[in-house]
């Protein structure tokens, strides 16, 4: 009853390629965003479209400044180059679990590569045999 009530607020993390100004005038964005649906006129949509519009340039211009400057530290700092590249890509290469002849599934990689190579030189050669 009289302890005061505090609410804790998380800090979102942004994105390191991205500058504290640019930031700062994410906020502006989000806080006009809030005031139009607050109170939707034309006069708060043009200026939240003005500052989305600004915001928006300047994520692509922080986006390009890293990916430039990784690319000439590249002698430097090989390992930060690669890594910002596998974080960028979307297909990850992993083996899932395979179901195996006998309906279990497979346990590790090397066995489930050895189950494609199973299934592949079976469907290859059947198919080699048919052409000749």
């Amino acid at each position: 009853m009289h302890v005061p009530y505090r609410s804790v607020h998380r800090r979102t993390q942004i994105s390191p390629w991205m500058s504290v100004r640019t930031a700062k005038k994410l906020k502006l964005r989000n806080k006009f965003w809030r005031k139009y649906k607050a109170t939707p006129s034309t006069h708060n949509y043009n200026n939240y479209k003005e500052v989305r519009n600004k915001v928006t340039t300047m994520i692509r211009e922080d986006r390009e400044k890293h990916q430039k400057s990784l690319i000439s530290n590249f002698k430097n700092n090989p390992k930060r180059f690669y890594g910002y590249l596998r974080n960028m890509q979307t297909v990850k290469s992993t083996v899932c679990h395979l179901r195996v002849g006998d309906g279990s599934l497979t346990d590790s990689d090397k066995e489930a590569a050895d189950t494609l190579c199973t299934y592949f030189h079976k469907v290859f050669t059947s198919v080699m045999m048919l052409r000749l």
